[in-house]
């Protein structure tokens, strides 16, 4: 019906057909023009015969004239109908074949039965299906691919030739392809799910409000967003990324590390959901990432999120509408565990001599138990004036300031880059560099974010600084000590 009332040529000389017949002007007829061809007739049928005259008009005093136009109303819909596809065949079978947990064979049998009964265009097997819906499918997300140079150690977009215009590294047989990872759109991302959800809001910072005394339920409700609130004039988003690492096979060491972010401003309850959840890249190596390689695959995200610092317009959900709305989005915190942190922020493992993410406090090597041949490092807190410092962005600033300046000074010794060879001869020098750097071992790609701080803005990993460790074991201690109805009472209340 839409298209006779809008196309011309052959439908427009039906409309003036019609509307001749009907004895009403086209602009008459496109307003009583409804959702569908029956609505759309019985509208017509109102306007042409009101209520009065319908309760004393017999169906036999009704004009052949206007049964005909009617019936070509109706006959519209039956017309515009397109055929079915392949692509409808495929994706009908697609979903029955999850839903009833059917094999392959059997999709290949319902597709020889559709062959046999004639359907037209219908695909002849279960890999024709997967053909047409992968011809067919268009992704939103916007992936690109990088490698990464195995001479300056940065990111390229060329397998075959650094784009650095300082590196003159080339690809040259027989050596291997580089480590490459995927990237993805993130503005993108962040502008479908804005152009989707109903659960977000906006916080607005009031004058006079004291956030001192109301409740923390959420990170809105945090210090760091209200310093943030109070800094920033217009509206923002603020992000959180989490980083880990997965291996698919245990028999192979590949692995996956995907980086996700969420946006802290939808509602908690539907903020981590998979269709609110935005992917950054993912990184699918033979093996776990380096620093170097970590740093890389980071620094091609960071410029995303750099941009999207100075702001961008997203279109926004609003009821039944939609508002252009221009938002800077920051990113204020990491969700990792301490692995993948250590990583991220370019510092030792957790278990070495300066592997605190949080603070510089210094671990000790100690016998694991009394009489034990087995070694590990403890993190004693001293009772003293002089604590450890808290990890800060000026205190990283300069740290790594010390660092370039011991590698430097070490590389006048030596002569050359530093490599493991070169860090045995002038080794009491390089231990002693080590104690002044605190277990910086480079920068660290997420300090160059306006709002984001590289000690506490990475959040705390509970499954290792709580539920593993000292606080386990000495409170399986505590309540072994208890008796049987206290140790239920405390069990009860225990936060775990």
């Amino acid at each position: 019906m839409a298209e006779i009332l809008t196309s011309g040529g052959e439908n427009q000389e039906k409309m003036e057909a019609i509307s001749e017949t009907l004895s009403i002007s086209d602009a008459q007829l496109i307003r009583l023009q409804k959702e569908n061809s029956t609505k759309t007739a019985r509208s017509i049928v109102r306007a042409c015969y009101p209520r009065s005259v319908r309760c004393d008009t017999n169906l036999e005093d009704i004009d052949d004239y206007f049964r005909q136009a009617i019936f070509w109303l109706n006959s519209s819909k039956t017309a515009s109908i397109r055929p079915i596809e392949k692509i409808d065949l495929a994706s009908a079978l697609a979903p029955l074949k999850t839903r009833h947990s059917l094999s392959a064979v059997c999709i290949n049998d319902i597709c020889s039965l559709l062959c046999l009964l004639n359907v037209p265009d219908a695909p002849r097997s279960w890999f024709q299906v997967k053909k047409a819906l992968n011809k067919s499918f268009v992704s939103p997300l916007d992936r690109k691919i990088w490698w990464i140079c195995p001479s300056c150690k940065k990111a390229t977009d060329n397998a075959f030739k650094c784009s650095d215009p300082i590196c003159s590294w080339c690809f040259a047989p027989p050596a291997s392809i580089p480590t490459y990872f995927y990237t993805f759109n993130i503005r993108e991302q962040i502008n479908s799910i804005l152009a989707m959800t109903k659960d977000i809001y906006l916080s607005k910072h009031t004058k006079g409000t004291s956030f001192l005394n109301l409740p923390m339920r959420d990170i809105i409700d945090g210090a760091h967003y209200n310093k943030l609130l109070d800094k920033e004039s217009g509206k923002f988003l603020t992000l959180t990324m989490n980083t880990d690492g997965i291996q698919p096979y245990n028999s192979t060491n590949k692995s996956i590390w995907p980086v996700t972010f969420v946006i802290n401003e939808i509602k908690r309850n539907k903020r981590f959901s998979f269709q609110n959840l935005i992917l950054g890249g993912v990184w699918p190596g033979l093996t776990k990432p380096k620093r170097f390689e970590m740093s890389a695959f980071l620094g091609t995200i960071v410029v995303q999120l750099k941009e999207l610092e100075q702001g961008s317009h997203f279109e926004c959900r609003s009821g039944a509408n939609f508002v252009r709305q221009f938002l800077k989005v920051f990113l204020i915190c990491a969700c990792m565990d301490k692995p993948a942190q250590a990583l991220v922020q370019n510092l030792p493992e957790p278990t070495a001599q300066f592997g605190c993410g949080r603070c510089e406090i210094r671990g000790y090597t100690v016998r694991s138990s009394h009489n034990s041949d087995h070694f590990i490092n403890c993190f004693p807190i001293e009772k003293s004036l002089t604590q450890p410092h808290v990890r800060t962005n000026d205190r990283y600033d300069h740290l790594l300031i010390v660092k370039q300046q011991n590698d430097a000074e070490i590389e006048r010794i030596t002569g050359r880059q530093l490599d493991h060879i070169a860090k045995r001869e002038p080794r009491p020098k390089i231990i002693k560099n080590k104690q002044s750097e605190y277990g910086i071992l480079g920068p660290c790609v997420l300090r160059q974010f306006e709002h984001f701080d590289v000690g506490f803005s990475f959040l705390s990993d509970n499954l290792h600084n709580v539920y593993h460790g000292v606080f386990v074991k000495k409170t399986i201690e505590s309540l072994a000590k208890c008796p049987l109805q206290e140790t239920s009472l405390v069990v009860l209340s225990s936060p775990l």
